[in-house]
């Protein structure tokens, strides 16, 4: 099934962008496939074509999360939630593509520090994981020095020397399995999944 977030009561959500011919719908579909226990979500941006007479179905694109609002950025397409300002090409409206993003916020699961650097383990719950390596002296830079994706969700994190182990939850057609995952952090810059 399909929804649009909706916190506030009012469809704060949609714009309306006259300038630009377009009308953005943010929606969030729900499928009981994948790791994740009781199935994955999957947010969008829909981009529909406006004009005095129709209303004409465009491209869309992935968004990490359910944006709040979106406007016209210039010539592209600008979206904004709790965790990230996103812009998007819309030169072709039926393949908007993202130009660049900016991270305002993000769920740190787990921190543990390595000799040379810190780890934080990433993710909201329904989302797969992320392993970001960052610089021990400025563990607030946005930027991380290195990540790596990871399967499973949760987690508890671990570390011997540069190695980290990451213990995490899979659930598959109902069954739930333990994943443990291998991380090299050397280099920082290119974490490497050993297993």
């Amino acid at each position: 099934w399909a929804w649009t977030h909706n916190d506030s009561g009012k469809m704060k959500e949609m714009s309306i962008l006259d300038g630009l011919g377009l009308v953005v719908l943010p929606f969030t579909t729900y499928n009981y496939d994948g790791d994740q226990m009781w199935g994955a979500s999957t947010s969008r941006l829909q981009l529909l074509g406006l004009t005095r007479n129709a209303l004409t179905k465009l491209g869309s694109v992935d968004s990490t999360d359910f944006a709040d609002r979106s406007f016209s950025l210039g010539a592209n397409l600008g979206a904004i939630s709790y965790r990230r300002l996103a812009s998007y090409s819309i030169a072709d409206r039926n393949h908007p593509a993202l130009v660049g993003e900016l991270e305002l916020s993000r769920n740190v699961a787990r921190v543990a520090r390595l000799p040379q650097n810190v780890v934080e383990l990433v993710g909201e719950y329904g989302e797969a994981l992320e392993l970001r390596v960052k610089s021990l002296t400025n563990t607030d830079e946005s930027a991380p020095l290195g990540r790596v994706k990871l399967t499973g969700e949760g987690g508890s994190l671990y570390t011997n020397g540069s190695f980290v182990y990451v213990v995490a939850n899979s659930w598959k057609s109902g069954e739930q399995k333990t994943l443990v995952h291998v991380v090299s952090t050397l280099p920082a810059s290119n974490p490497r999944l050993q297993g």
